[in-house]
C-alpha cells in the first residue's frame, strides 16, 4: 500500500496507480454546431455507461470481425458486463 512520509496511507498515489494500470481513456470529439443534437441528447446521461451499452448491444447483434457469430451469442457479453455496469441509485 502506498504510504505518505508520515507512514499513513496515501489515497492519491493509490488511485493514480490504479488508473494507470487498469483504465483506458478514449476521446470522442463533438462539433458544437454540427453535433448539437447529440450533445443535447447526452447532456443528462452517464456518458461512459451509455457508450458502453451501445457497444455491447452492437457486439450482440453483429458477428465478430472474422465473420464468426460466437461472440455475438456469448452470455458473457450479455449478462456479466451488464451486471458490472449497473449501479445502485439512492
Amino acid at each position: 500500500m502506498p504510504k505518505k512520509a508520515s507512514g499513513t496511507f496515501d489515497q492519491t498515489v493509490y488511485v493514480k496507480s490504479y488508473v494507470k494500470e487498469n483504465i483506458i481513456t478514449k476521446k470522442v470529439f463533438f462539433n458544437r454546431k454540427i453535433d448539437q443534437d447529440m450533445l443535447e441528447w447526452i447532456k443528462d446521461r452517464n456518458f461512459s455507461g451509455y457508450i458502453k451499452t451501445l457497444i455491447r448491444r452492437d457486439m450482440e447483434e453483429k458477428p465478430d470481425r472474422n465473420g464468426n457469430t460466437e461472440l455475438a451469442n456469448s452470455e458473457s457479453v450479455n449478462d456479466s458486463h451488464q451486471k458490472h455496469y449497473e449501479r445502485k441509485r439512492p
